[in-house]
């Protein structure tokens, strides 16, 4: 193991967001010992389909794969998030069917 990915959302491609400080990636790249490897997947304003993408696009032998995702899509869904509600399950069952709509489609 000497080759670590970060796949998913700006969560790890977050330069635009701390300039002129350190992002996650050289963060990371600093922390971890001679000679391992950081590769940046992630891409900022991804939601979770796209990971599968990032995932094809990694070289073999990279391990471990870390992978942060969901907030995108969680913004994508902010107006069902926002709906009153009568139980905790309400928005998670509209989501659920939102989710397998878009599936079928």
């Amino acid at each position: 193991m000497t080759h670590v990915a970060l796949v998913g959302d700006s969560a790890f491609d977050n330069l635009v967001y701390v300039e002129p400080g350190i992002d996650v990636q050289q963060q990371l790249r600093e922390a971890l010992p001679s000679p391992w490897k950081v590769t940046l997947s992630a891409i900022d304003g991804s939601i979770t389909d796209d990971v599968l993408e990032q995932l094809e696009e990694l070289s073999e032998g990279v391990s471990p794969i870390v992978v942060s995702v969901g907030g995108n899509d969680a913004l994508q869904n902010m107006p069902i998030l926002s709906e009153q509600v009568s139980t905790v399950a309400t928005p998670f069952a509209v989501l659920l069917c939102r989710q397998d709509a878009k599936r079928t489609a």
